[in-house]
């Protein structure tokens, strides 16, 4: 995520996700311990962490590392959400990871797997840095209007130029069968090592009552919006917002969306 401050101001969706889910995580893992270490990777604008994950870490005399791969979110999350208790590094869970040496009781990840596009070498990595018995719980989107625009947009003649690369922002797990989503996620957990404490795939949807929210919100996380031009960024937009009316069924001038999108809750074990 590139823009923090539009991502915060946008992030309706994500934010709602968030407020149900996370609780929900929190209680499908055991909180035996004190002075537990506790990973909150893609930690963004650090909001999330801040908001739903301290009061744990606070409850069990534990510490936060917050890691994410953007410096400009970094520097958002620790001006507006610094704290004792929370270390905040700038890392990738495939290569630099900040923190080699640091074990972690718990792992959580929201709203960030459908950034990596080799989902199964990420998997292996977490469950590396994860100690015996220790829970990883993470929440995905692996399909959602913005995702197939995204696609469509990196692979046309107009835009293919300045999303050179796009690949690696694609899920490479996510071409399965509607409807068998659980049951592919499911496989890529075992095989990296899990085991399944609690997975949903389910179909949700959210009613944005600004279409320009929603389309900011996306655009806030586009990785290759830098490299367009600043002169051809409203023509960007417009492309993006008719494709994705177009998914929804909408005229292009609607002035609101409800978004569909295939949303995963999982809370995984690495045996003892």
């Amino acid at each position: 995520m590139l823009d923090p401050e539009k991502y915060e101001n946008n992030k309706s969706v994500a934010a709602r996700d968030a407020a149900e889910f996370v609780p929900k995580i929190i209680d499908l893992m055991e909180w035996k311990n004190t002075h537990e270490n506790v990973l909150d990777y893609g930690c963004g604008a650090g909001s999330t962490g801040y908001n739903l994950i301290l009061p744990q870490i606070e409850k069990f005399d534990s510490n936060l590392y917050s890691v994410d791969i953007s410096e400009p979110m970094l520097d958002f999350a620790k001006q507006k959400y610094s704290h004792p208790r929370i270390t905040y590094a700038k890392g990738d869970i495939e290569k630099d990871f900040p923190f080699e040496n640091v074990k972690f009781d718990k792992i959580f990840s929201i709203y960030v797997l459908h950034f990596i596009s080799d989902i199964r070498n990420a998997l292996k990595e977490f469950h590396h840095i994860l100690k015996p018995g220790g829970y990883f719980g993470f929440t995905l989107v692996p399909k959602s209007y913005y995702r197939r625009s995204f696609k469509i947009l990196a692979e046309s003649e107009k835009w293919k130029e300045y999303m050179k690369g796009y690949q690696d922002h694609v899920l490479q797990w996510m071409e399965y069968e509607d409807e068998k989503g659980q049951e592919a996620l499911s496989a890529i957990l075992h095989e990296a090592g899990f085991e399944i404490v609690k997975l949903e795939v389910v179909q949700r949807s959210f009613k944005f009552d600004n279409m320009n929210t929603y389309l900011e919100l996306y655009l806030s996380i586009n990785p290759f919006l830098k490299t367009i031009p600043e002169d051809l960024h409203k023509l960007f937009k417009d492309d993006l917002r008719r494709l994705v009316t177009e998914f929804a069924g909408i005229p292009f001038d609607s002035e609101e969306i409800v978004s569909k999108y295939e949303f995963v809750l999982a809370v995984v074990q690495k045996p003892q």
